[in-house]
């Protein structure tokens, strides 16, 4: 005997509307596609921030883990340049000792800066080989160290600023993606990062 089906007895209207609240609820996965790709980065809000501004709805189609941690890399190559020269303005008229810690991290900063900052394709396996030298070297992405409790402004290399949290969220979309070098035909158009910049004054 063969295995028979029992036909589905919900009336037609109710069908309807679970297909069609099924086909809403997977539009609403397609549009969050920035939030969850973000959700396990150290910063989800300026992750999602700098993933959105790369992947407008018009562009969700390019969205894959490779262009999303490329858009991220972009966007860290742009404030690490702000963040670079910012360090190196504050470096000067400092006599004391801690002119040595502020020149060494702006010269980790500007290493940063020339290292995510190509113009052509991104090369992810080498920004990868990058992050987890400076992660084993406990790099922390801003020079609150040479500070000495002076009071610090709300800049790009401050704690938390915007230099640390773009660095760990570039850091977290890179390792989701395999080590294989340029992805073929990966994106040149730069990524910019959602915050203004900073005052050199």
């Amino acid at each position: 005997m063969g295995t028979s089906y029992r036909r589905s007895t919900l009336p037609p209207p109710l069908i309807l509307f679970i297909i069609l609240a099924a086909s809403l609820v997977a539009g609403a996965d397609d549009d969050n596609y920035a939030k969850a790709a973000c959700t396990d980065t150290p910063y989800p809000d300026y992750c999602e921030a700098i993933l959105s501004t790369a992947f407008p709805p018009s562009d969700r189609s390019k969205f894959t883990a490779d262009t999303a941690a490329e858009a991220a890399v972009r966007a860290a190559a742009n404030i690490t340049a702000r963040a670079a020269t910012l360090a190196r303005h504050e470096t000067e008229g400092i006599k004391d000792g801690t002119w040595w810690c502020m020149d060494t991290c702006a010269t980790e900063i500007e290493d940063a800066a020339e290292r995510l900052g190509s113009k052509g394709a991104v090369n992810l396996a080498r920004v990868r080989s990058f992050f987890a030298r400076t992660e084993a070297d406990s790099i922390m992405w801003n020079c609150d160290d040479c500070q000495r409790g002076k009071d610090k402004k709300t800049d790009l290399i401050s704690k938390d600023g915007e230099l640390e949290m773009v660095m760990g969220v570039a850091s977290a979309l890179v390792k989701r993606v395999p080590s294989t070098g340029t992805r073929k035909g990966a994106t040149t158009v730069p990524a910019t990062a959602p915050a203004p910049a900073p005052s050199m004054d």
